[in-house]
């Protein structure tokens, strides 16, 4: 049985096989030249391209019922003969298409390479030494035409381009020796050149590298440090104002002695004229004590005992302090404590007339409260807070405390405060 004596539709199925299997031999030979294969590496798919082609004429003859020499001598080719020769020209083909695909993948073509460059996330431009651009890839090509237009001229366009005014709204930043690269869509490029031989060609070597992440954190860390910065710059000009603060509050505590040394000597004074038994040497050494102290020649007493202070400046003026209570160890409550006593004694020496000074002192929770009145003559109007009432209700509330005074029954002096507050 030979080849002639099929019947017509296996001729057309025989037909259509071989005319694929020409189709793809073509198509490997394309393949395989493209991809830099030359040589012995293409005889495989020439043997296979110029046995089926015959064979696909051979088909299409006998399918057109046009007969001649080229179908009589295929004609007589025995049927089995045939059939294994389809079947390893198949099989051959399939092989050598594995084979091709394995070796394209492991080989380093120009068009793997372009391939790979071109799915790079950086820029890169390879010019020779006249400028003219060898090799580029996608993303350089992308970066050109934002930076210079469709029609960019390449490596030219990249040279000193910190220098160069661009378009599409591009522009670049320079931050020491780096020069940044910032596109429309807000992504940011380092442009590098470098200079690179080839056997005995040299190249220009241009990448773009993406920065747009590290860029980003660049500019966060600059305005972290410029807002350091302004708070260090804060800090400083505030030790600079707390300095002044306390040498402003040292010397207004001097001045506050000094007025209590001087309030003291003449409410002794006072007391004097008006006594009949009258200690004349206790009051000249407070007054030279007082008259130094306004002569620079001495300090006025800054004793931490405050409340002994106070008994002895009461006990000048024949005035008895009845104290209702304990202050709270605590520095705030002593001194605030301290001061109201203090005013509230110059009053009744200077005001009431009297001789003795109640004073009730109060705990609760994180919260003390002096209460202080007099046996003196009671006020015969409101109390008007000038001077040391004034000067006291300052230092209350800048200690978070609150004061109040009454007068229809009596001078009366309620101060409220935290135990734990801090005077400013």
């Amino acid at each position: 049985m030979t080849l002639s004596s099929l019947p017509l539709v296996y001729d057309r199925i025989f037909g259509i096989c071989f005319l694929f299997l020409f189709t793809a031999c073509i198509f490997g030979l394309v393949r395989q030249i493209m991809s830099g294969i030359k040589g012995a590496g293409l005889i495989p798919f020439s043997v296979c391209f110029l046995i089926s082609f015959p064979v696909c004429i051979y088909f299409d003859l006998v399918c057109s019922h046009k007969t001649g020499k080229f179908t009589d001598l295929l004609g007589r080719t025995p049927l089995y003969a045939f059939i294994i020769l389809t079947a390893l020209l198949f099989a051959g083909a399939a092989a050598l298409f594995v084979v091709t695909y394995m070796r394209i993948k492991r080989t380093l073509t120009p068009a793997s390479l372009q391939m790979g460059l071109d799915g790079m996330r950086d820029g890169v431009l390879f010019s020779d030494e006249r400028g003219m651009t060898v090799l580029i890839n996608d993303k350089m090509q992308y970066i050109l035409n934002c930076i210079a237009g469709a029609h960019a001229p390449g490596a030219e366009s990249l040279d000193n381009i910190g220098e160069k005014e661009l378009i599409n709204g591009c522009y670049t930043e320079k931050q020491g020796d780096s020069v940044f690269l910032i596109l429309p869509d807000k992504s940011v490029y380092n442009i590098v050149k470098e200079k690179t031989k080839a056997k005995k060609s040299g190249f220009n070597e241009y990448t773009a590298y993406d920065v747009t992440e590290l860029y980003g954190k660049s500019l966060e860390i600059k305005k972290r440090n410029d807002n350091a910065r302004q708070v260090n710059e804060q800090i400083r000009e505030y030790s600079r104002k707390m300095d002044s603060m306390i040498r402003d509050r040292e010397l207004l505590s001097a001045k506050i002695r000094i007025h209590d040394d001087m309030g003291r000597a003449l409410l002794s004074l006072r007391s004097y004229l008006s006594r009949q038994e009258k200690d004349r040497e206790a009051l000249l050494t407070l007054w030279r004590v007082t008259v130094s102290v306004l002569r620079c020649e001495t300090v006025p007493d800054v004793s931490d005992d405050k409340m002994d202070a106070l008994i002895q400046a009461a006990e000048a003026v024949d005035v008895t302090l009845n104290f209702d209570g304990e202050i709270p160890d605590s520095d705030t409550a002593r001194d605030i404590s301290a001061a109201a006593i203090r005013e509230c004694l110059t009053n009744t020496v200077k005001h009431a007339g009297g001789a003795n000074l109640y004073i009730n002192i109060t705990t609760s929770d994180d919260k003390f409260t002096v209460k202080i009145k007099n046996d003196g003559r009671p006020p015969d109007k409101p109390i008007e807070e000038t001077g040391g009432l004034h000067t006291l209700r300052e230092t209350v509330e800048s200690a978070g405390g609150e004061m109040k005074t009454e007068w229809e029954n009596g001078f009366e002096l309620t101060v409220t405060a935290d135990i734990s507050g801090v005077l400013r």
